[in-house]
């Protein structure tokens, strides 16, 4: 499969689910079970649309096509990706605000394949990213919104600003409101950024629900932490929420579909009142 054959599926049926048994090489079977190998490969999908933004070619299925090798790559580490609910991307009247929980730097590199499959996208990314070697130019070419995390009143304005500019050319706007990425899910630290640009801009809002703690966050480099190839990749969109009034009602909807989702797949939600996970200590 490839990745228009992959982003066909998508509009087709809605979802996508790993084959299995996995189709692993030889050559994966070997040096898979090693981060090393993960991240080795990683820095060659990087590297090769870092050559094709320099050349001024990394285009929408560029864009894609890096994505979709990410894709590719947790497969043949032996984890499963599941993909639901694209149907309510195909459904939508028009570019939509889609806002998710922040697990790891994964769904940063898996989600363009799958929402470009529904029309183009522009991801709120921190300014940071930009400047890495080998990938900041990567992130640039794509034209992304991009936040210091610093001054908050000036990123809600870069956000909204930006935000409404691309949703007016057409395109998607992929929004992470957390602060930081988290293994866990907290309500209280999802802040409604995304419904407010949504409000702004007179678009949809849709929530998606993400587990990617297959790539594990860093101890030093927070971005690449370990691989624990026992955690499937789960991806699943949800209706789109109807923007009344201020839109607090429709904020409350993403929220609610994203802590019942995380819920059913054993993710940790840290509930208003709670010190930590589930009740736990951060």
């Amino acid at each position: 499969m490839n990745t228009a054959e992959f982003q066909a599926m998508l509009r087709a049926k809605g979802r996508y689910v790993s084959p299995a048994p996995l189709p692993r090489g030889l050559f994966d079977r070997l040096f898979g079970r090693f981060d090393t190998w993960y991240y080795s490969v990683l820095f060659d999908i990087v590297l090769r649309a870092n050559l094709a933004a320099r050349r001024m070619a990394y285009a929408r299925q560029r864009f894609s096509q890096s994505s979709f090798e990410t894709l590719r790559l947790v497969e043949r580490c032996g984890a499963t990706v599941t993909i639901e609910g694209c149907g309510h991307l195909a459904a939508l009247r028009g570019p939509a605000v889609i806002v998710a929980n922040h697990m790891s730097l994964l769904e940063t590199f898996l989600l363009p394949s799958i929402v470009i499959a529904f029309g183009d996208v522009a991801i709120v990314v921190k300014e940071s990213l930009v400047s890495y070697p080998l990938f900041g130019p990567v992130v640039s070419a794509t034209r992304p919104i991009t936040v210091t995390r610093r001054n908050p009143r000036e990123d809600l304005e870069q956000i909204l600003t930006r935000g409404e500019a691309m949703l007016r050319e057409g395109r998607h706007v992929l929004i992470f409101p957390q602060s930081t990425r988290t293994t866990f899910f907290s309500p209280a630290d999802f802040n409604s950024i995304g419904v407010k640009l949504a409000r702004r801009a007179g678009a949809q809002v849709v929530p998606a629900a993400l587990k990617t703690d297959f790539m594990g966050i860093g101890k030093i480099i927070r971005d690449f932490g370990k691989i624990d190839r026992r955690n499937p990749v789960h991806v699943r969109f949800g209706p789109p929420a109807v923007i009344t009034g201020t839109g607090r009602e429709a904020h409350q909807s993403c929220v609610d579909f994203i802590k019942t989702t995380l819920h059913e797949w054993n993710v940790p939600v840290n509930e208003p009142g709670a010190t930590g996970p589930e009740g736990g200590s951060n």
